[in-house]
């Protein structure tokens, strides 16, 4: 199970829309449904992206973060 999110920056690092999740799995499955949404809620509470201030200044405006269920079994 995975789920792949889409940002797109401003200059400052903030966002310049919502993210997108573009990795669309079985969203009738509950486990699914939160584990996705979850990840969305994730990226979205790292805002602002400072760290990316130089990337997105050479022209790059979106990143994807993946996330893979198989890296939080415990």
């Amino acid at each position: 199970m995975s789920a792949t999110v889409r940002i797109t920056l401003r200059e400052d690092g903030t966002l310049l829309r919502n993210p997108e999740l573009i990795s669309r799995g079985d969203m009738s499955n509950g486990f699914y449904r939160v584990f996705a949404e979850s990840a969305v809620q994730a990226v979205r509470l790292c805002e602002p992206f400072d760290e990316a201030s130089a990337y997105v200044k050479a022209g790059n405006r979106i990143i994807e973060f993946r996330f893979d269920g198989a890296d939080y079994g415990g």
